[in-house]
């Protein structure tokens, strides 16, 4: 019959469409491997890991260059390539060796990926980032009254007198409120008082929220809050589901042709769920930035409800805070003087939420080449005008041989950008700072019922067999390191591991550099330039 017919073409076209799209990634993957071999040449020492110069790029690696951002164009759906003029050679070439100088430590699939971000084929590569913020500060005041009878005064809670104003800092459990104690933090042995990463327990809802990418659009407070609400949901027992950010931007209050362009607050974000009362998933109403502007969808009858019973709370007047309904935020510049109790409020609502909400500077500040595994050392500054979300905490060892504690934090550019889309920040920053990274930081207050029916119980083997790794316990006993001091299991001296740490930037409770959010162990980018051969015999 005709129905027969056609349905057989539309099946053999979307077949013929997977196609094309393999053996463009086939192409795109050998185009990258060429040019990782063709961008080092053979050093005095006979190792082929130095980087070659602009005047040494033949005709045969321009073309390479050239043809490697033509496929990554075909494949790219952020719209970087779209919206942006695509550079020269001699651009592209720029752009990649400043990306292998910033991850000279990292191993090489990690250099393989990180060549699919779209951003190093572009002429003007700052451009990358204009339309990938978007958050726009909420006018909000302080009960000034309530606020000076209310400051945080830690006086009374446990303090660890080694580690005063600039160090290791431990959560004070009496900031703990009363609604939190509903939260599955069962999961103490990936996010506990000194250390939080439950992107290391592969079977952990939260681990299963893969990173997004916002695309070409200012909705990084989308990403940001839905992510939050998110993980909130993974603590009250729900299985890892995630919301539709092109929902949220579609249902925004904002003229049709600026949503894309001007950005918003976690607040509108609240007011969308109280004004619909609705939230589909992702798989429901799928993101593409190119969508966003087009009217509020008609709910469809097999569209889940992730805020079914859900309810947003009335403001708490928390201590030190800004509190409006469903939400409570803290800038960190209020906390100048304490900052301990910044990091303390922020660290107990991690392990209770599964993430906070948090607004960042990253204009001149983090770009295309921004690395995700070494911990950064940032100033902040008086405004904002990026949200992404603090989604753990750990401790490391900074090159002055100094313990040092810092987050784990979550952006919305993509999995190619970052550690695997993550990065970390040293909590403090640098003493001559005038403003912490953090600029604030917001938390959703409410109130979704448990979901006891998919709580699963740990199994009986981890009574006796370890579950964590190795790290988790480095980092449990991170407080007795001391450097230049008798190595803690052999008590002999150990001045060589010592001196590595003090060098390295040792991250205990993390991968060591070049492995990864994943913790797969691989060779450097140099090493891997020296013994390459099997890429360019393909």
């Amino acid at each position: 019959s005709e129905d027969i017919v056609r349905k057989f073409k539309e099946i053999k076209a979307e077949t013929e469409d997977d196609d094309e799209d393999d053996y463009t990634e086939y192409k795109l993957t050998e185009s990258i491997d060429n040019i990782l071999v063709k961008m080092f040449k053979t050093n005095e020492n006979n190792d082929k890991s130095e980087l070659i110069k602009l005047e040494e790029v033949d005709d045969s690696l321009k073309l390479e260059l050239m043809n490697y951002c033509s496929l990554l164009k075909d494949v790219d759906t952020t719209g970087t390539l779209d919206n942006y003029g695509m550079g020269n050679e001699m651009d592209i070439f720029n752009n990649l060796k400043r990306l292998l100088i910033y991850h000279s430590e990292e191993n090489i699939n990690t250099l393989k990926n990180k060549f699919r971000n779209a951003a190093v084929c572009l002429k003007n590569v700052d451009d990358w980032i204009v339309n990938k913020r978007g958050l726009v500060l909420p006018e909000l005041n302080y009960d000034l009254e309530y606020f000076n009878e209310h400051l945080y005064n830690d006086k009374n809670s446990p303090e660890d007198k080694d580690n005063k104003g600039k160090g290791v800092v431990h959560v004070d459990t009496t900031l703990e409120k009363e609604d939190t104690l509903s939260y599955d933090n069962s999961d103490n042995m990936f996010c506990n008082k000194e250390y939080c990463n439950r992107l290391k327990d592969e079977n952990n809802c939260i681990s299963n929220l893969q990173v997004e990418d916002q695309g070409n659009c200012d909705t990084s407070w989308i990403f940001a809050s839905k992510y939050h609400l998110e993980t909130i949901r993974c603590m009250k027992g729900y299985e890892p589901t995630k919301i539709s950010a092109l929902y949220v931007a579609n249902c925004y209050k904002g003229e049709h042709k600026d949503r894309c362009d001007e950005g918003s607050s976690p607040m509108e974000f609240l007011q969308i769920i109280e004004d619909y009362g609705f939230l589909p998933a992702e798989s429901n109403y799928p993101y593409n930035y190119v969508k966003v502007g087009e009217q509020c969808p008609k709910v469809e009858d097999h569209w889940m409800n992730l805020w079914d019973n859900g309810k947003i709370l009335h403001n708490k007047n928390e201590p030190n805070s800004l509190d409006g309904k469903g939400y409570t935020a803290y800038e960190s510049e209020r906390f100048h003087d304490n900052m301990d109790a910044f990091v303390k409020i922020i660290k107990t609502e991690v392990m209770n939420k599964g993430s906070v909400i948090a607004y960042i500077k990253a204009e001149n500040v983090m770009g295309y080449e921004f690395s995700g595994k070494k911990v950064q050392n940032l100033c902040g500054d008086d405004t904002a005008d990026h949200a992404v979300n603090i989604v753990g905490y750990g401790n490391y060892v900074n090159s002055e041989g100094e313990k040092k504690s810092y987050w784990i934090v979550r952006n919305s550019w993509g999995p190619y950008w970052g550690d695997e889309g993550y990065f970390k920040v040293d909590m403090y920053g640098p003493t001559h700072c005038h403003f912490n990274f953090i600029h604030s930081v917001v938390i959703f207050n409410v109130d979704l019922p448990m979901n006891n029916k998919t709580t699963k119980k740990e199994s009986k083997i981890y009574d006796y067999y370890l579950k964590a790794s190795p790290e988790f316990y480095h980092n449990l006993y991170f407080k007795n390191f001391n450097v230049g001091k008798k190595n803690l299991f052999s008590e002999k001296e150990d001045n060589e591991n010592n001196k590595k740490l003090g060098n390295n930037y040792i991250i205990f409770g993390q991968d060591t550099a070049g492995s990864g959010q994943s913790g797969k162990e691989s060779n450097t980018a140099l090493e891997s330039a020296g013994t390459s051969n099997e890429l360019s015999e393909r």
